[in-house]
């Protein structure tokens, strides 16, 4: 996996986005697999360009199910950067068209602390993406079903409105900012859906 340092100052971005928006992936058919497909390479991001030390590892695991269909993060958040973060990141090389989907559905289990889920679009541009935070990450499987209906930005940037047919990169942020917090979390079948959703987010134990 690679490690990426992002800047603060959004040139990073601006770079990436520039090269992506040109060309758009449209997926014609939900059900979209994200963590065992051999065209995606998942990167972990790190605080260390915005002054901070936080440490991680991303990497392919085998799933719930003993297959290699998951990836683990292993993290400690340190105390040089008060914003203290580590990501998993899947970064797209063409702009994914998710408009024909309604939601995002995965398994997922880890140590218990909080886990944003960011999509990026190139609409916003002072790092206010749009995401969603699940409180605990479950100390079991638990599969995990997040409607784009749920999908919000957190509210100190520009208000933009959410388009699922302009998607830069997928994130999963550690987002306690808790400094030592050390921790893990594992993701399996990652998918983007077009089900059936509720408004809100549900949790299913299977």
């Amino acid at each position: 996996m690679n490690k990426i340092f992002r800047l603060i100052s959004g040139v990073s971005f601006l770079v990436v986005f520039s090269a992506c928006a040109q060309n758009t992936t449209k997926n014609e058919t939900a059900g979209l697999f994200l963590t065992n497909n051999p065209d995606f390479d998942w990167q972990i991001i790190l605080d260390s360009t915005n002054g901070g030390n936080s440490t991680g590892e991303v990497k392919k695991v085998d799933g719930r199910t003993n297959q290699p269909s998951a990836i683990r993060l292993d993290y400690v958040l340190k105390e040089k950067y008060q914003y203290r973060n580590v990501i998993a990141a899947l970064i797209f090389g063409k702009v994914q068209d998710w408009s024909q989907s309604n939601g995002l559905k995965f398994w997922l289990k880890g140590s218990g602390h909080k886990l944003r889920v960011v999509l990026i679009t190139p609409a916003v541009n002072d790092y206010d993406f749009h995401g969603f935070v699940l409180d605990a990450t479950p100390a079991e499987w638990k599969e995990i079903t997040i409607p784009f209906s749920a999908i919000k930005q957190e509210g100190w940037g520009k208000p933009v409105a959410f388009n699922p047919a302009q998607i830069l990169e997928l994130d999963l942020k550690t987002a306690s900012a808790q400094k030592d917090e050390k921790g893990f979390f594992l993701v399996d079948d990652f998918r983007v859906i077009n089900d059936p959703v509720s408004k809100g987010v549900t949790e299913t134990v299977k």
